[in-house]
Formats: C-alpha cells, structure tokens, sequence
C-alpha cells in the first residue's frame, strides 16, 4: 500500500497564514493617523502587474504585499516601506 502524502507542507501553511494576515491588515498606523496600504498594481509603476506576481512576495494584482516585501511602498511617503524612516505605530519602540 503506498504511503499518504500529507495534504500540505509546513512551508504551505505557514505562507498561508502569512498570506491572510497580510491581507486583513488594510492600513497602517503613523501618529495615529490611519493610512490605507498600497496594493500590488496600485503602485506609481505598476510592475507589469496585470501579467506578473510581485517577484518578492508572490501576490498578484489587488492583493496586499506579504510582510517584509521589498516591493512593498510606504502609503504615507510612498518611499520603500523596509527602508523608509516613517514611524508606524505598530513599529515603534517601548
């Protein structure tokens, strides 16, 4: 009798849940003040998105960057969000 392959890796489901969080988390934080992500496409250029997944993450068109994306864009200063110097709430230090 062959042996069952489990119906997913842990790979699978941990991306899976990066996945959602990712998505149910629609603005950010900063001062208080409530800022709407920017979604892959939504960019100033766009990334050929309407053919190609974000080629950090993998999202497509529409969806939200997984976290720590690299293509993922601040929406208040619209700079890089890894390397921008805005201070999200959620980010900051105690």
């Amino acid at each position: 009798m062959a042996k069952k392959q489990p119906a997913t890796t842990t790979e699978e489901v941990l991306r899976a849940a990066l996945f959602n969080a990712g998505q149910r988390q629609e603005n950010w934080l900063f001062g208080g003040e409530s800022y709407r992500r920017i979604a892959y496409g939504e960019e100033i250029d766009d990334w050929d998105s309407d053919n190609f997944p974000c080629a950090d993450c993998g999202v497509t068109k529409g969806q939200f960057h997984l976290a720590n994306c690299d293509a993922e864009k601040c929406p208040k200063c619209q700079e890089q969000a890894l390397g921008c110097l805005c201070e999200r709430d959620d980010r900051r230090m105690p």
